[in-house]
């Protein structure tokens, strides 16, 4: 048997949605995965979820996706199977009665494959899934949707705000995250010049700062190898540290991607500089965070160090429009919403 969701029987519905997810059991693993597992764990409460992805007791190696509804579920199959990344080369096809659908963020290629980015958009036109969920539908400027031919929604990232939440601010500001100068310079630059800065502050004698990249082989390990690694942030140390930040400065990349780090940082009560991402206005982020670029980063840090009462204002105002719009909860509602009005 799998593992089902006992949400049916706690509120005594029928007839709820049945979703297997595919997807890697992610909640030991840094970065993305955990994030997944965090609003599918959410989905599981309000539909009747099975899990048969790496790492879930009712996974099997190699397995079709065909064989692996036909397994647990017989002649009843799920309305909806949610299939793992990295897995664009199965054969579908459509005589079957459940849909299939795929997650998917990064838009410029497809590294797994070795795929830029049109080979990445037609290997999915062509991959037989029903529907493609989108965190991100924009590669810089460009609204990439028309580029799918399959139907495309966008579904954008979101927090578990028991996790991520504000805490006692004791650090003034925080850089946490990749460094790259072609993919990410406004970061780089930043992660360059934040002592520096920092230490010749003229405006406030001590200030707190910690200022961290991302250590090799980061992507793709778990979480609990990096526990008591000195000076590196995953899982809730991770939450702890944007919790306890007065201020969160990064940037989106080149591609402008409204990343995780928006909301995580948000949900945190934040004070965020950052560049502007896509979709900026569509997410309801506009006022929700101070916009900076390359050229004008070190003004809004120091007048934000300079008024840590404004930084705070505007943190907890960040805070309540995650909690509001893009926790787990609010997501898992209306990504299934979504799956019942297309399935």
């Amino acid at each position: 048997m799998g593992l089902h969701t006992t949400s049916a029987e706690i509120t005594g519905e029928i007839n709820m949605l049945k979703i297997l997810f595919l997807t890697e059991k992610g909640d030991n693993i840094v970065a993305e995965p955990s994030n997944y597992y965090g609003l599918e764990q959410e989905i599981a409460k309000i539909a009747d979820c099975q899990f048969a992805g790496q790492g879930w007791h009712d996974h099997v190696k190699g397995e079709t996706i065909d064989k692996t509804v036909r397994r647990l579920y017989g002649t009843h199959p799920p309305e909806w199977v949610i299939d793992r990344d990295n897995n664009l080369e199965e054969f579908r096809g459509h005589a079957r009665s459940y849909r299939i659908g795929l997650f998917i963020s990064d838009l410029h290629g497809k590294n797994h494959y070795g795929y830029d980015a049109l080979e990445y958009y037609h290997a999915l036109s062509k991959s037989g899934y029903d529907d493609i969920f989108m965190r991100y539908t924009h590669l810089k400027t460009t609204d990439v949707r028309r580029r799918i031919k399959v139907p495309t929604h966008f579904v954008p990232w979101s927090v578990d705000t028991n996790t991520f939440y504000t805490r006692e601010k004791t650090v003034d500001v925080t850089f946490c995250g990749a460094v790259d100068p072609t993919v990410y310079p406004l970061r780089t630059k930043i992660y360059q010049e934040l002592p520096h800065i920092i230490k010749n502050n003229p405006i406030k004698t001590s200030v707190s700062y910690i200022s961290k990249t991302i250590p090799q082989g980061f992507y793709g390990s778990t979480i609990s190898q990096w526990k008591g690694v000195k000076n590196v942030y995953v899982g809730e140390a991770y939450a702890d540290l944007l919790g306890r930040s007065l201020i969160s400065i990064f940037d989106c990349s080149i591609y402008r991607y409204p990343i995780l780090k928006y909301f995580e940082s948000m949900a945190s009560g934040c004070c965020v500089l950052a560049d502007t991402p896509a979709c900026c206005i569509e997410l309801g982020m506009y006022k929700k965070f101070y916009p900076i670029d390359y050229k004008d980063w070190i003004k809004p840090l120091y007048y934000y160090l300079d008024s840590p009462n404004k930084a705070k204002r505007m943190g907890h105002k960040a805070s309540n429009f995650i909690r509001e719009k893009h926790s787990h909860r609010v997501r898992a509602d209306e990504f299934v919403r979504l799956l019942k009005k297309i399935g």
